[in-house]
């Protein structure tokens, strides 16, 4: 592979992540009761998605696996839950790894069926070639 094809890519690789930061990932309402940690894994795993397809190279891309460690902290009589989503893409892209990091903090409020959700979006690249 010759250096203009490999910024070609690095370059798709780049703009991924840049629709993928800047999508709007706040001031969204989720309203649902008991399921809210199945829902909320549903919804990232979503947006996931479809920052993908914006980027025009999901065709080349192998393997996409998502996987969510959530802890939830009760606070104030269960009227406020902190959960802390700490998602990771693995996408193996001519050699590369996207490592991107979802921070969220989850309100809900006094009726338990609506919940405010604040996501913070950390990306990281890791450029790995294999001469």
């Amino acid at each position: 592979m010759n250096n203009k094809t490999k910024n070609k890519e690095t370059n798709k690789l780049i703009n991924l992540i840049i629709l993928i930061s800047i999508i709007d990932l706040d001031h969204t309402h989720l309203f649902i009761t008991h399921t809210y940690t199945l829902a909320t894994r549903l919804y990232i795993a979503l947006l996931c998605y479809l920052a993908t397809l914006c980027t025009h190279t999901y065709t080349c891309m192998t393997m996409l696996s998502l996987y969510t460690h959530i802890h939830i902290y009760i606070l104030y009589t269960h009227t406020y839950i902190l959960n802390h989503i700490y998602t990771c893409i693995y996408t193996i892209y001519i050699y590369t790894y996207i490592y991107i990091y979802i921070y969220s903090h989850i309100h809900i409020h006094h009726t338990h069926t609506r919940i405010y959700t604040h996501l913070y979006t950390h990306t990281h690249i890791i450029i790995r070639s294999y001469i």
